[in-house]
C-alpha cells in the first residue's frame, strides 16, 4: 500500500507532534525530579541541624556546662554552615553541578536557623524581652537581665 503525498504529510506531522509531546514530558519529568531532589536536600540540611540541636539539648540535661546550642566559633552552627555553604556554592567550589546541591543543603541549614529564631521569638525571647537576647546577637549565648545591667554600667574614670 502506497501513501499519498497528503497521507505522508499527515504522518510526518503526527510524528513531529509526538516527538514534541515526548520532549515536553521528559522536560517536565526532569523538572519534577530536580524539585524532589531540592526538597530532599533542603530537608536534609534542616533535619540534620535540628537533630544536632536536639542532641545537644539532650546532653545539656546531664551536662550543666552546656549553656548554648551547637556553635562554631561562637556562631550558631546552622547559621555558620548555611552561610559557608552559600559562599562555597557562589564561588563554584565543588565542581560542575555540585553548586546547586551545596546551595540546597545550605538553604536547609539557614531554614533551620530562621525556624529556631522564630521559635525563640515565639517563646518570648525577642530582644525587646528582658529574659534573653537571641543567639544571633550574642553568638550563641544568652544574657540575664543582671548581666545586661552590669554591662551597661559605665566604667570608673569615664
Amino acid at each position: 500500500m502506497a501513501l499519498t503525498r497528503y497521507e505522508g504529510s499527515k504522518l510526518a506531522q503526527a510524528l513531529i507532534s509526538a516527538k514534541r509531546a515526548t520532549q515536553t514530558a521528559r522536560h517536565k519529568a526532569g523538572e519534577t525530579v530536580r524539585t524532589l531532589v531540592r526538597i530532599g536536600e533542603v530537608g536534609a540540611g534542616a533535619g540534620l541541624m535540628g537533630y544536632l540541636a536536639g542532641a545537644r539539648a539532650k546532653k545539656a540535661k546531664t551536662d550543666t556546662t552546656i549553656t548554648t546550642g551547637p556553635n562554631l566559633l561562637g556562631v550558631p552552627m546552622d547559621l555558620a554552615i548555611g552561610v559557608a555553604g552559600q559562599a562555597i556554592a557562589l564561588m563554584g567550589v565543588g565542581g560542575a553541578g555540585a553548586e546547586e546541591h551545596i546551595k540546597n543543603f545550605a538553604d536547609g541549614c539557614l531554614a533551620c536557623y530562621v525556624s529556631t529564631m522564630g521559635y525563640e521569638y515565639g517563646l518570648g525571647l525577642a530582644p525587646t524581652d528582658s529574659k534573653a537576647l537571641p543567639r544571633a546577637v550574642l553568638g550563641g549565648a544568652a544574657l540575664t537581665p543582671a548581666e545586661l545591667a552590669k554591662m551597661a554600667m559605665p566604667v570608673q574614670g569615664e
